[in-house]
């Protein structure tokens, strides 16, 4: 269950972040309101595979520093030319103006005690340790968020980026949605229900500029509502295009779990669900209550 392949363990120095949105050109505009559909209507585009070893997607620093200008023209509610900024970050962006988060600084409040005798965490914490021992040496964290936001566990394997991250707060029990800590791979994750990259001055708080982090969602294979995510974070310098691969390896171990935890009589109703799926256009939905 906690098994790793070879390849997914390149992309610890392989984190440079990927083009998601597929020459999608941002709108300088802000996103249109909820239609009912979820916590909010905006939605990561799709995260589509097919990374090539032969091409480099390292970003160079002049495009962080330019990044860094349209960021600082956004907060100060300047226009910002189409194609400059990811058209998912520009969202998160205005969502956060939305929520008056501060762009400054990281000043979180400690929001409880990690719970991690829950399914999602007791699922995660064994794939979440295989993989630091796995990364070890490597500036790379591991991060539990329940699904608010909420950090359960983090495990690092580099102690400078462990002393970075204690002072940006991405740590347990504090939250790290994207209402309070701003544009975050583990926040977009939770608020789109996408996986999310994010990178350098892609993110809204000044403070965390020099990292870089993707995160995944994880479903409840059962209810496939959104329980948490699985986040990784690193140095934005050694950012590489396969860091939400792993994210989503990671993801996929953590929701295998929960179905081997779950009940059999929760397992034969998604058995059914699937059953009527295959036969019918018309899929059942509610199941005990859960909309799948």
């Amino acid at each position: 269950m906690n098994a790793f392949t070879a390849s997914d363990l390149e992309a610890a120095s392989l984190l440079a972040p990927a083009r998601h949105d597929h020459g999608a050109p941002p709108a300088a505009t802000p996103p249109p309101a909820s239609g009912g559909q979820g916590r909010h209507a905006v939605r990561l585009a799709g995260t589509g595979g097919g990374f090539s070893r032969g091409t480099s997607l390292r970003p160079q620093e002049s495009d962080d520093t330019r990044l860094a200008l349209v960021r600082e023209r956004f907060l100060s509610a300047e226009p910002i030319e189409p194609g400059l900024v990811r058209d998912t970050i520009l969202a998160s962006w205005w969502r956060c103006r939305e929520w008056h988060v501060a762009a400054g600084r990281i000043d979180l409040s400690y929001v409880r005690d990690p719970d991690r005798d829950t399914p999602l965490a007791r699922s995660a914490l064994p794939v979440l340790q295989n993989l630091r021992e796995s990364l070890a040496g490597e500036p790379v964290s591991v991060v539990l968020a329940d699904g608010a936001g909420v950090v359960l566990s983090r495990l690092t394997a580099d102690h400078h980026l462990e002393r970075h991250l204690d002072g940006v707060q991405l740590a347990p029990g504090f939250s790290y949605a994207e209402q309070f800590a701003g544009t975050n791979g583990i926040g977009m994750a939770l608020e789109s229900g996408r996986a999310a990259h994010v990178s350098g001055h892609e993110h809204y708080a000044e403070q965390l500029g020099d990292l870089a982090g993707a995160g995944v969602p994880v479903r409840h294979p059962i209810s496939g509502q959104v329980i948490g995510a699985v986040g990784f974070t690193c140095w934005r310098r050694d950012a590489g295009r396969l860091l939400i691969a792993l994210a989503q390896s990671a993801a996929g171990q953590v929701t295998q779990g929960l179905l081997n935890d779950s009940s059999a009589g929760e397992v034969r109703l998604l058995q059914e669900y699937l059953r009527a799926c295959r036969h019918t256009r018309a899929c059942p939905v509610d199941l005990r209550g859960w909309v799948v």
